[in-house]
């Protein structure tokens, strides 16, 4: 409990500006887009049932930059520990430019049923300050998702109301719902492909198609292409002892290139 009062205390972290607060966690993100079906213990924003396995202790932080807003930063700093037979996850996010400040906490769980089905569900608080006057506003966020095994198939779903919009009028109440299923193929015990699709009013289905290669226990290099917002991404992540680095690229055709970096200890 200690660790958590530190990380809260000492967490500084600058976001990016959209028309919609983005959810981001760590470079896996940068990598594999919005994997449904993405497990461990990054997988507090794409899909919390993936918080089933967390087994250990970790401390992580995740941050990344978009060249064309050098100017901006996404963050994230994590917390995961093993309670009660689940998974329990804490996180601490901030966006912003000056004019733009929003700060974000959540709690996850994720959990196992049996050896198949594993369940998990996100609360999410963010307070949001926008314009000259700071005006400011509250909103929570509400996500499930559920994650089934068969033999080497993952199959994953999720629902969120949606990350709040900062521009709505009067009220920080509405929202963009979203939703998506994923599908993991571990094809030997070196090599994962993966399949997903994110769902949103007003746009166009977000489709991913990647790979997770496993070249040795010390190095992994994963990448993935999505459709809608054809976007490229390449990972490698690094593992020694209790640390463990992951570096990420992506290029966006409006964003251009993206550098992501996730740090995380475990014990």
């Amino acid at each position: 409990m200690r660790i958590v009062i530190i990380i809260l205390f000492f967490g500084v972290l600058i976001g990016a500006r959209a028309q919609e607060i983005p959810a981001f966690s760590g470079g896996y993100m940068g990598a594999l887009g919005h994997q449904a079906a993405l497990a461990g213990m990054w997988s507090t924003q794409a899909n919390p049932a993936g918080l089933a396995d967390v087994s250990k202790q970790h401390v992580a932080f995740g941050g990344e930059m978009p060249f064309a807003l050098k100017e901006l930063m996404r963050s994230s700093i994590l917390y995961t520990q093993r309670f009660f037979n689940a998974g329990l996850a804490f996180q601490l996010q901030q966006q912003g430019t000056d004019g733009f400040q929003v700060t974000g906490f959540d709690v996850a769980v994720g959990k196992r049923l049996n050896e198949s089905l594993q369940i998990g569900t996100q609360l999410a608080y963010q307070h949001l300050q926008v314009g000259e006057n700071q005006q400011r506003f509250h909103g929570l966020q509400f996500h499930l998702g559920v994650a089934y095994q068969i033999e080497r198939i993952h199959f994953g779903a999720f629902v969120r109301n949606g990350n709040p919009n900062p521009f709505s009028t009067g009220t920080f109440s509405a929202t963009t719902p979203k939703s998506g299923l994923g599908l993991r193929w571990e094809l030997s015990d070196a090599f994962t492909c993966f399949a997903t699709s994110l769902f949103a009013p007003n746009f166009s289905i977000d489709q991913n198609i990647g790979f997770i290669h496993q070249f040795s226990e010390a190095l992994q290099v994963m990448g993935s292409v999505s459709t809608a917002t054809r976007t490229v991404r390449f990972g490698v992540e690094l593992q020694t002892g209790h640390y463990n680095l992951l570096l990420t690229h992506q290029w966006h055709q409006s964003l251009g290139y993206t550098p992501s970096i996730a740090i995380s200890y475990a014990w």
